[in-house]
């Protein structure tokens, strides 16, 4: 079964959802979305106990976006071929960052892709809401995907987002408060 929801291709969001086996859902999303939808759309799946699988994404150069995300419905979680992926993604809920969140490993690098970004590469256990958790943090720093590279394997998430400001590159100020903030996240090994 597939459902869609949205305008294709006329200058809106829009999305696709359909079931692809074993509990796993494969949405398909684009358009013009704001700046933290990711963060929203995590912290929104999981509130409906809906865990992201795997995910690809990237932002145009006009801005709009194209992501493919795969998703594992959680016992008692929602349907994932009734929910409107638009309406989450722009919701502008984010996940609560006072709640404790772990990363085991981490690289924060300097990047000319994109026009100038930040690389983030990080690893933990998986658990549900990780990737909004994550998202609401760098929403907070003022720090927004423009790729998106998700996989859990193995019960282990190995995520790779390229990040800039709002409105371009990020500044010295954010890679630094990023590093700060990544480092009272990371696990003492």
């Amino acid at each position: 079964m597939e459902r869609e929801s949205g305008e294709l291709w006329r200058g809106r969001a829009w999305s696709r959802v359909r079931a692809v086996g074993g509990g796993t859902f494969r949405v398909e999303l684009g358009g013009p979305l704001r700046p933290g939808w990711m963060a929203s759309l995590g912290m929104e799946l999981s509130s409906r106990n809906i865990s992201v699988d795997r995910a690809n994404g990237r932002r145009g150069p006009k801005g709009a976006w194209t992501a493919e995300i795969d998703l594992l419905r959680m016992p008692q979680g929602e349907d994932p071929l009734t929910l409107s992926y638009v309406d989450l993604a722009e919701s502008g809920r984010i996940a609560d960052t006072t709640q404790p969140l772990r990363l085991d490993r981490y690289t924060v690098t300097e990047s000319e892709f994109h026009g100038g970004c930040i690389e983030l590469d990080f690893e933990a256990q998986d658990s549900l809401g990780l990737l909004g958790r994550v998202l609401a943090e760098l929403t907070l720093l003022v720090l927004f995907p423009v790729v998106l590279r998700i996989e859990t394997r193995a019960g282990r998430v190995h995520d790779r987002l390229w990040l800039t400001g709002i409105n371009g590159p990020p500044s010295t100020e954010a890679f630094a408060h990023l590093q700060q903030r990544l480092a009272r996240l990371t696990r003492e090994t």
